[in-house]
């Protein structure tokens, strides 16, 4: 994996990958697939799970460390995550 990087931005915008450094999710990876709405919705890895988090603890998390953003993912591979996530919200899985 390549070392995190900082971010001016702390918003959550599709195609980011945020790591989990602490907590219950620890371990995690999160892809961003939809930052509009509220729950934000990302593709949780390696578990490749759907995690819906709210806005108002998606900003607490960065702000106080608890996810950190590590890169953006080109196009290709984030539209790959987009259709795992939407396969996962299909099957109800």
């Amino acid at each position: 994996m390549k070392s995190i990087t900082t971010s001016t931005d702390s918003k959550a915008h599709i195609q980011r990958v945020y790591a989990v450094t602490t907590g219950d999710y620890v371990g995690e990876t999160y892809i961003c697939v939809d930052d509009i709405s509220d729950p934000l919705k990302f593709l949780s890895i390696p578990k490749n799970i759907n995690r819906y988090v709210p806005q108002d603890k998606f900003d607490f998390a960065m702000n106080y460390d608890i996810i950190e953003y590590i890169e953006t993912l080109p196009t290709e591979v984030y539209e790959i995550v987009k259709a795992q996530f939407l396969f996962n919200e299909n099957s109800n899985h």
